[in-house]
C-alpha cells in the first residue's frame, strides 16, 4: 500500500475500565486493507507499522501524560473493510470494546472520522442541508483531534453567505473532547465560535490556524460592534473569569458540610503546547494582540509564525514572550521579513532558549551576511539543536561560514547532534564556500543526503509534518 490517511484518536475504555486510544488508518482504494485500527501510541505503531513510529511520536508529543496508555495497548486490523460501507463500520465498532461510551457515541465518532473530507467539501460549497447530519455526528462524537482543510470554492459555486454560515456551524459543532484543532482556509466568520469553544472547554493542546486573515475587521455575532479575530483569540486564551463558585449557605451548616472551593480561573492558554498561525497576515500593527496570545500560552514547546509579514518592528514586540517561553523547543519564523535589523532582537531570544531549542526555521528572512554575523554568538549556545533551516537568506560565503563555525564550535558536545542543516540553497554560495561548509559541518550537501534518505525509505514513510 502507498499513502494513507490517519484519523486520531478516540479515547475510550475496555471492558475492564482501562483507558486506551484508538487510531484509524484509511488506505487508498484498491489496497489489500482499506481500514486499519491501532490502539495506543508509538510502541504499538512500531510493532504494527514499523516506520510510522517516529511520526506518531512527534504527533503525540503535546500529550505526554497519555504515554502510559501504551502499556496495555493491543494492535489489530480489520481486513478488506471499506470506510464508506455501513456494514464495515459495524465491524470496526466491534473491535472497539467500551464500557464508558454508548454505541451511538462510537458510531458518531467513526462517522466523524471518515466523513471529514466530505464535510470540508460541503463547508466550501456552503451546502447547509447536506452538512447538518455530518455536524450532528461531529457534535456527538468523542474525537480528540479535528483537522479541517477547506479549499476556496470555484467562482459562482456558492453564495458567500451560505459558506460563512457553514463555517460558523462547523465551529459550533466541535466536541468537548477535541484537544487538537487544525483549521486550514476556514472563513474568518468562524473565529468567534472557535474562541467560544477554546474558552468553554479549556482543554486544547494543539491549535493550528492556516490561511485565515486574523487581522480582518468583521461584525460581531450581535451585529453591533466589530471584532478583530486575533484580539478575540487572545481574549479567549487569557480569560480569567471565575465560574462555579460555591453557593452561599447558612453559617450553621458550615460545620457539617465540606464546602467546595471556588473553581480557579480557566486560562485556556495554559493547556496549549503547540501553536501555529501560518499565513494569517500578522504584521507589526497586530503584534500587540499576538503578544497577548503568546503570553497567555506560557508552556508552548512548539510555535510557528511562518509567512506572516511581522518585520523587525513586529518581532521586537513579541520577543519578550518568546524570551520567557521556557519549554520552547521548535520555533518557525519562515518568511517573517526579519532582515538584519531583526537579528538584533532574535539573537538574545535564541540565547535565552538555548537549553530547550531543538528545531529552528529561519528561511527566507533576508538575513544577509551582517545578520548572520549578529546571530553567530547565539548559535554557539544552542547545545541541543538538532535541525536548523537557513535557506534563501543571501548569507554568502562569509555569513554562512560564520554561522557554521559557531554551530561546530568546540564548546558543543558534538556536531553530530545536528540531523539537518539547510544552508546550501538560496544563499549565493560559491563552490569553494560549499566545500568549506561541508568540512565544518562534517556532512554532504542537503539535497544529496535527502536523495539517499529517499532511496532508503519505503512507501510507508509518510514524512508527516506537524
Amino acid at each position: 500500500p502507498g499513502w494513507c490517511t490517519i484519523y486520531e484518536g478516540l479515547l475510550t475504555y475496555d471492558h475492564a475500565g482501562r483507558p486506551k486510544l484508538v487510531d484509524a488508518y484509511a488506505l487508498p482504494e484498491g489496497a489489500d486493507e482499506a481500514v486499519g485500527l491501532c490502539d495506543g501510541l508509538a510502541a504499538v505503531d512500531m510493532a504494527a507499522f514499523g516506520t510510522w513510529v517516529q511520526h506518531k511520536a512527534v504527533r503525540e508529543r503535546a500529550f505526554a501524560e497519555q504515554k502510559a496508555l501504551v502499556k496495555e495497548a493491543v494492535s489489530f486490523r480489520v481486513l478488506d473493510a471499506k470506510a464508506t460501507e455501513e456494514s464495515d463500520r459495524k465491524r470496526i465498532l466491534a473491535h472497539v470494546a467500551t464500557t464508558m461510551h454508548g454505541e451511538h457515541v462510537l458510531e458518531a465518532t467513526v462517522h466523524a472520522w471518515f466523513g471529514a473530507a466530505r464535510r470540508d467539501q460541503l463547508i466550501a460549497q456552503g451546502n447547509l442541508d447536506a452538512l447538518e447530519p455530518m455536524l450532528r455526528d461531529l457534535r456527538a462524537s468523542s474525537v480528540r483531534k479535528v483537522n479541517s482543510v477547506v479549499d476556496p470554492p470555484a467562482a459562482g459555486a456558492c453564495s458567500d453567505e451560505h459558506r460563512l454560515e457553514a463555517a460558523r456551524r462547523f465551529a459550533r459543532a466541535l466536541p468537548a473532547s477535541c484537544e487538537e484543532l487544525r483549521v486550514h482556509g476556514l472563513p474568518e466568520s468562524a473565529i468567534p465560535d472557535l474562541c467560544t469553544h477554546l474558552w468553554l472547554h479549556a482543554n486544547t493542546r494543539v491549535l493550528d490556524i492556516v490561511d485565515m486573515d486574523l487581522t480582518a475587521v468583521a461584525p460581531s455575532p450581535r451585529g453591533k460592534d466589530v471584532l478583530v479575530p486575533l484580539k478575540s483569540l487572545a481574549d479567549a486564551l487569557v480569560d480569567e473569569t471565575v465560574t462555579g463558585a460555591a453557593p452561599r449557605m447558612p453559617r450553621a451548616s458550615w460545620e457539617n458540610l465540606l464546602l467546595r472551593p471556588p473553581v480557579p480561573p480557566k486560562r485556556p492558554g495554559e493547556k496549549l503546547r503547540m501553536l501555529s498561525l501560518i499565513r494569517c497576515r500578522l504584521n507589526a500593527y497586530s503584534a500587540p494582540s499576538l503578544l497577548k496570545v503568546l503570553a497567555a500560552a506560557p508552556h508552548l514547546d512548539s510555535l510557528s509564525l511562518s509567512w506572516n509579514p511581522l518585520g523587525p518592528a513586529g518581532f521586537r514586540v513579541i520577543a519578550p514572550a518568546l524570551h520567557d517561553a521556557r519549554n520552547l523547543a521548535m520555533l518557525s519564523l519562515i518568511g517573517n521579513g526579519l532582515g538584519k535589523e531583526g537579528t538584533n532582537v532574535l539573537a538574545p531570544v535564541l540565547a535565552a532558549r538555548a537549553a530547550t531549542m531543538t528545531e529552528l526555521y529561519l528561511s527566507d528572512n533576508g538575513l544577509g551576511e551582517e545578520g548572520a554575523r549578529e546571530l553567530g554568538w547565539a548559535f554557539g549556545r544552542l547545545r541541543k539543536l538538532e535541525g536548523v533551516w537557513l535557506g534563501d537568506n543571501a548569507l554568502q560565503d562569509a555569513g554562512a561560514t560564520h554561522l557554521a563555525e559557531h554551530l561546530a564550535s568546540d564548546n558543543k558536545p558534538s556536531i553530530r547532534r545536528l540531523k539537518c542543516v539547510d544552508i546550501f540553497e538560496g544563499n549565493d554560495l560559491t563552490s569553494g564556500g560549499e566545500d568549506a561548509l561541508r568540512a565544518l559541518l562534517g556532512r554532504e550537501p542537503l539535497e544529496r543526503a535527502a536523495a539517499k534518505r529517499a532511496a532508503a525509505t519505503n512507501d510507508l514513510d509518510l514524512q508527516y509534518v506537524c
